[in-house]
C-alpha cells in the first residue's frame, strides 16, 4: 500500500511526526469510507422498504435507526442526495 510505504518511507528519515499525521489522515480517512458504506447499507434498507415507510402513518419501529441515521447524516456530511433523502422522509 502506497500511504504505508510513505509512512514507513518518513520514520526511516525521521520524521515522526509527519509520520503520525500521516497515519492519523489515513485512519480517518478509513474510518469515514467506512461511515459512507454504512450509510449506503441504510439507504439501501430505506429503498427496499419504503413503500411500507410510506403505508403507515408513523415510521415502523424496525425502521427508526436506519431513517434517522439518514436524516442526522444529511447535514454532517457531504452527500449532496442525503439532503434529498431527509427532505422526503
Amino acid at each position: 500500500n502506497k500511504s504505508k510505504k510513505q509512512v514507513a518511507q518518513l520514520l526511516k528519515d525521521g520524521k515522526e511526526e509527519k509520520a503520525r499525521i500521516t497515519t492519523e489522515h489515513i485512519v480517518r480517512e478509513d474510518f469515514m469510507i467506512e461511515a459512507y458504506d454504512i450509510l449506503e447499507l441504510l439507504a439501501e434498507l430505506v429503498l427496499e422498504r419504503i413503500r411500507l415507510i410510506d403505508s403507515e402513518k408513523q415510521c415502523p419501529f424496525d425502521m427508526r435507526e436506519a431513517v434517522m441515521t439518514l436524516i442526522y447524516a444529511a447535514s454532517r456530511t457531504e452527500v449532496k442526495e442525503l439532503t434529498n433523502v431527509k427532505e422526503q422522509l
